[in-house]
Formats: structure tokens, C-alpha cells, sequence
């Protein structure tokens, strides 16, 4: 893979049979903790001359680790356990475009991801620390509606959860995907489900709430409704 133009190296990283070299690392903030979003290249696969990879939940978790234990440039004082997301672009063989990014979980100072997941779920700190948008769908041209499910070790309890907090920040950190969406709509309904949620459906009681959209607020526009 060639590597990609204008772009700061940083530290290189070893992962199974890979060594990756990093770009671009970007630290953000969000309700007191830190999320860091990172560029990476694979430079070798040992006992191998090829340069394809899959991305799994083992190759996540194992580079997300790499990377907690040699934090590229951290804002002064930061450290593993400040962190409640990684993120990943991976560069693609074709001109060294990258893709979205990868996200992985990071609780008390460790990663959460799952082996048999090809898309990891966004996650959030603080009031929100284990409830991810796992679902969402364009009802309409400018409405979508996100669907929050329990992940991670850590959660704040279902009654506790802020549904106008839970807007707010999608429109703070987001995938590429997702904040394209964002970027039209003028309504947002959250839902947040004390049962099962996956990527495809979801099972038990929830609470939901209607948002209008202004300059990147959610207003609600509605009371919350219960199921």
C-alpha cells in the first residue's frame, strides 16, 4: 500500500503479524474524556509479501491496545484511562484513500470490541457510557430516527439516560457516514432501548423523543414517549 501524501507520521505499531505505521492522530473532547482518531498503514505482514487485510474485532482490539500502551502526541496529563473511544482509518490500496473510521470502545482504560463484528459500534462517555447509536434509518429526506442499545461493561443505568444528550452528541462525534446524514436533517426521533438492540431490529421496553434541528441543537418537540 502507498503510503498517504501530506500526512504526519507518528508512532509505528505492531498487531499479530502486522507492524502499521500511524498518521494524523486527532484527539478530541467529549463530556470531560477523550476520544483520539488515528490513520494507519500496514508496512509488513510477517512471513508474507502481501499487503491485504480484513478487518476484525481481534485486529481492532489488538491494535486499539497497541495503541493505549504509546499514545501518539496526548494533550498534557492524558492518559489510557481518560480515553473512551479509538478510532481507525485504515488505507485503502487505490491511491491511498482512507476509509470511515473504526471504532473501538474504550473502558477504564480498555478495549471493547467483538470478534465476529465487521462494524463496531460508535460509543459515548460519561451520562452515556454504554449506550451506542446501534441502529439508525432515514424516515424521510431530512428525518432520521437512531436507536441506542447497551454495549460495553460499564452503563448508565436506562432511567438514567438524557434522550436530548443522547441527540446532542451524534451531532458532535460521528462517522463520516453519519454526520453526512446529519448535515440534512431537520428532525431527529432517539430511541433508547432497555432490551435488545442490533443492526437489524430490536426487542424491549423504550423510551423515545421527537428533536427539531437548528445550527446543530436538538430541540425537542415533543414529549418523551414510553413503550
Amino acid at each position: 500500500m502507498s503510503d498517504p501524501v501530506v500526512s504526519k507520521a507518528g508512532p509505528k505499531y505492531t498487531s499479530g503479524t502486522f507492524t502499521w505505521q500511524s498518521y494524523d492522530p486527532t484527539w478530541s473532547t467529549l463530556l470531560g474524556e477523550y476520544a483520539l482518531d488515528v490513520k494507519v498503514n500496514p508496512l509488513r505482514i510477517s512471513g508474507s509479501d502481501k499487503d491485504t487485510f480484513t478487518v476484525t474485532g481481534a485486529l481492532l482490539r489488538s491494535l486499539c491496545g497497541s495503541v493505549l500502551t504509546k499514545l501518539p502526541d496526548p494533550p498534557g496529563g492524558v492518559t489510557r484511562d481518560d480515553i473512551y473511544r479509538l478510532g481507525f482509518r485504515f488505507f485503502e490500496a487505490d491511491g491511498g484513500a482512507s476509509t470511515d473510521i473504526f471504532p473501538v470502545q474504550v473502558q477504564d482504560g480498555a478495549c471493547r470490541a467483538f470478534d465476529e463484528q465487521l462494524i463496531f459500534d460508535w460509543s459515548y462517555p460519561g451520562p452515556l457510557a454504554g449506550w451506542s447509536p446501534v441502529q439508525y434509518k432515514k424516515n424521510a429526506d431530512e428525518e432520521i430516527t437512531f436507536t441506542f442499545g447497551r454495549r460495553g461493561e460499564t452503563k448508565v443505568p436506562y432511567d438514567q439516560v438524557d434522550l436530548k444528550l443522547a441527540c446532542d452528541v451524534l451531532f458532535k462525534d460521528s462517522t463520516d457516514k453519519v454526520r453526512e446524514m446529519l448535515d440534512e436533517a431537520t428532525t431527529v426521533n432517539i430511541r433508547v432501548v432497555k432490551g435488545l438492540v442490533s443492526g437489524f431490529g430490536w426487542l424491549g421496553l423504550y423510551k423515545s423523543q421527537r428533536f427539531n434541528i437548528l445550527y446543530d441543537v436538538c430541540h425537542p418537540s415533543g414529549e418523551v414517549f414510553e413503550g
